[in-house]
């Protein structure tokens, strides 16, 4: 699935969650979040979180899908990023295995973008950082 993020969100609650949201104008958003160790140090722990959320409540096409460990592999670019899904851990419901999500963030967004999905999975092989 390919969409255009109108609106990227870095949602850093320290010693709770970390959660990065891409949104686009028709309804569908793409969120990766990962829980924060709770002992002041802030690093991540645990496995990390892929949604796919689709419409509104109570819309009839609405969507409200994901869980822990369905990312097989997550790819950052300067201008987007690909989420592919691991179908044997969970079948996306409309049979989406991947997801493109571009985007446009100035210079000082996309460093916050950055260095969240690298505290979030700079530890998993599966995560690759192609803006650099």
């Amino acid at each position: 699935m390919h969409f255009l993020a109108k609106n990227v969100k870095v949602d850093d609650q320290m010693n709770v969650f970390l959660v990065v949201c891409f949104e686009d104008a028709q309804g569908d958003r793409v969120a990766l979040q990962r829980a924060y160790r709770f002992d002041g140090d802030h690093v991540c722990m645990g496995q990390p979180y892929f949604f796919h959320y689709h419409g509104r409540w109570p819309e009839p096409d609405h969507l409200d899908w994901g869980g822990p460990g369905i990312v097989r592999s997550l790819e950052l670019q300067r201008g987007k990023v690909v989420v592919t899904l691991d179908d044997t851990v969970a079948r996306h419901p409309r049979g989406v295995s991947a997801f493109e999500v571009e985007f446009d963030l100035p210079d000082e967004r996309f460093a916050q973008l950055r260095i969240a999905m690298s505290r979030c999975f700079d530890e998993f092989d599966w995560y690759v950082d192609h803006a650099a």
